[in-house]
């Protein structure tokens, strides 16, 4: 009996934190490192500042993202390794971003033109799911903001 006292306190204390996400934000798009730059292809490192307001961890399961480099699209991101962002903080998460240029057509060389710069305006939009517990929720994501390309 008293064991369905403590589920039931639990269940009771453990449910509205659940339920009462606060959204995780991308803060700040830190930088874009260039791995491989060829005619063919290009692969990158997006550095992104994730802020998580909430006082339980958060896991990010899944993301479906648009890079856009000075309103161009140059590519998307829509998979990742699940990843922690811990209560209370803001923490940096290097997402790879592989562009292949045969998708894009005429394009390609525009793209290798804006990524040849010392620095761009850099979208990202689209979203991201988070998860709390059982509690999944998906969160636009839309973050702009000057970048500087860092080839490796």
């Amino acid at each position: 009996m008293l064991k369905k006292y403590i589920i039931v306190f639990f269940t009771i204390l453990l449910l509205p934190s659940c339920l009462f996400v606060k959204p995780v934000k991308i803060n700040k798009i830190e930088k874009i490192e260039i791995l491989t730059l060829s005619t063919s292809s290009a692969k990158l490192n997006l550095y992104l500042k994730i802020n998580n307001p909430n006082f339980i961890k958060i896991k990010v399961t899944d993301i479906d993202l648009r890079v856009l480099i000075d309103k161009e699209q140059i590519g998307s991101i829509e998979e990742i390794e699940d990843f922690l962002i811990p209560a209370n903080t803001e923490q940096e998460v290097i997402v790879k971003l592989n562009i292949s240029f045969n998708n894009i057509f005429g394009k390609a060389l525009k793209i290798i033109k804006l990524l040849s710069k010392s620095d761009a305006r850099v979208q990202i939009e689209g979203n991201m799911v988070i998860k709390s517990f059982i509690i999944s929720k998906t969160i636009e994501i839309n973050e702009e903001n000057v970048v500087s390309l860092f080839k490796e």
